[in-house]
């Protein structure tokens, strides 16, 4: 800890070498020698790779390093923060020659974090992300790379920028604004049939995401508050989200939308948190 209002942090994770699939995210599109689960999890790669269907138990080169920085300015209480994460991945693929080659590539990411007061009682949040080869760190949604077709095999990362911003009015009732969204660069190769497209993006209709979008609002009332019997809080939230793949043919919509509303009515026991 430097000082009272900078801190800053070093951290180990363990890695996951993550080709997409998982949590409701596209995947990549494979190579035709490794496209079978048993290619993947068996007899060819071995288990290197986590497709969305396999255990997280992939083996990875090393564990990402991540470094972070934060900064409060009192008494203002804003704050700002930055981060960034070194990812490192390396595929083998046993049955072509010369014997047993491998390809080691390494990518990362960056992250910018602020929070402020525009008004009285106002405050905005953001966080912005941006990687080439961390999409699994925007909950799975993005494939940090893809297999392609330099020399033997090589794992090339994707691009991947995310943005989560919102304000809320601390005053009663409470009142929340956040817009998410996010995008996925494509990276495609031809397998060694020199025709079939693989990698991620434009491969396959309505097959791999290009982006995301929601908006949100909401509000938080509080109907009654006592320190015998606790509180009581209505709260409502609205939420667009929007999809758009990387590929749209012939008379198919070209995203995909819904709308979404919540109604929560939440009682909170009396107390408070124990001292330390």
């Amino acid at each position: 800890m430097p000082s009272d209002n900078v801190a800053f942090a070093v951290a180990l994770e363990n890695s996951e070498p993550y080709v997409g699939g998982g949590n409701g995210g596209s995947g990549v599109t494979l190579r035709a020698a490794i496209s079978t689960t048993n290619a993947v999890s068996g007899s060819v790669l071995g288990g290197q790779i986590n497709n969305g269907s396999s255990q997280i138990q992939a083996a990875a080169l090393m564990p990402d390093i991540i470094a972070q920085a934060c900064h409060w300015i009192r008494p203002s209480a804003s704050t700002g923060e930055l981060a960034g994460v070194m990812i490192a991945n390396k595929i083998a693929y046993p049955i072509a020659g010369p014997a047993f080659p491998t390809n080691t590539k390494v990518g990362g990411g960056i992250s910018l974090n602020l929070g402020f007061d525009i008004a009285p009682n106002v405050r905005v949040l953001t966080n912005n992300y941006y990687s080439n080869g961390g999409g699994r760190y925007i909950f799975g949604q993005a494939p940090d790379f893809m297999i392609g077709r330099t020399g033997p095999m090589s794992a090339d990362p994707l691009g991947v920028d995310r943005d989560r911003s919102g304000s809320y009015r601390q005053a009663r009732p409470c009142f929340t604004h956040t817009t998410v969204g996010f995008n996925i660069s494509k990276n495609m190769a031809l397998d060694a049939n020199g025709t079939t497209k693989i990698g991620y993006g434009t491969i396959s209709s309505d097959g791999q995401n290009r982006a995301i979008q929601e908006v949100t609002f909401g509000s938080n009332t509080t109907l009654a508050k006592s320190p015998k019997w606790g509180a009581l809080n209505l709260m409502f939230q609205y939420s667009y989200l929007q999809r758009n793949p990387w590929l749209v043919t012939g008379t198919a919509p070209t995203n995909a939308h819904l709308s979404m509303g919540f109604v929560n009515l939440r009682y909170t026991l009396p107390g408070q948190a124990p001292g330390q």
